[in-house]
């Protein structure tokens, strides 16, 4: 299996830059004087014209989305925060989201391979969901596979950027018209989230992806 599912190396800067609003009590953070357009939680990408479709109570963070780039990586986090205004619906827990949209061929990264659970506990697998491609940095703690979307639960133990953001991160894969997409949710430490609490998140992401682009909701209840 070639090295070439989306990886996060690139994840924790784009995260950092969204910490300060993120971070921010929504309660306090209206301002009248300075509204802005009501965020968006979905982005069409071209020209496949494949729909990333957050859950509710989460919006793309334009500043450090990049929809048009390839591969394509769009940042959710709080709409009510990213709007500055509590009108908008917000996000019940206190996390971001992300999205990464990558060109594949016909011979990469099956993902109805009964093989793909070992690859991303190999090294090569580990170096992939590494930000920054040590697979010692990477402990895999549950994985599986459900409506053709696979879904894994890591721990980084290295370094990281910032001490905000949680060790623990649930990943998911699913192929789309010939392209992977690969999302995350990620924590932050100082409201951590329960390890279901995050699936349960991350799966409706995935569902939303799913429908939004003609597929079949999700075959197992999520709740």
């Amino acid at each position: 299996m070639k090295k070439k599912i989306p990886n996060f190396k690139f994840l924790i800067s784009s995260i950092l830059s969204l910490l300060l609003i993120s971070s921010c009590n929504t309660n306090t953070i209206l301002s009248d004087k300075l509204q802005k357009p009501p965020p968006t939680s979905r982005a069409i990408i071209s020209p496949k014209n494949i729909v990333i479709q957050a859950p509710v109570g989460f919006c793309i963070d334009e500043t450090v989305s990049n929809i048009s780039a390839k591969p394509t990586f769009i940042l959710f986090g709080n709409c009510a925060a990213i709007s500055q205004s509590n009108s908008i619906t917000q996000s019940k827990v206190y996390a971001v989201l992300t999205a990464t949209v990558s060109k594949m061929k016909s011979d990469e990264i099956p993902l109805e391979s009964k093989d793909l659970d070992s690859y991303f506990r190999s090294d090569n697998g580990r170096a992939i969901l590494s930000t920054n491609g040590n697979p010692d940095d990477i402990v895999v703690l549950d994985s599986f596979k459900m409506d053709n979307s696979y879904f894994v639960l890591v721990k980084n133990t290295g370094q990281k950027k910032s001490n905000a953001i949680s060790n623990f991160s649930w990943r998911a894969y699913l192929k789309i018209s010939g392209h992977i997409i690969a999302v995350a949710i990620i924590g932050f430490d100082k409201k951590p989230m329960k390890h279901d609490e995050s699936l349960k998140i991350i799966r409706h992401f995935v569902n939303e992806i799913r429908t939004n682009n003609g597929f079949d909701p999700t075959a197992v209840p999520i709740g």
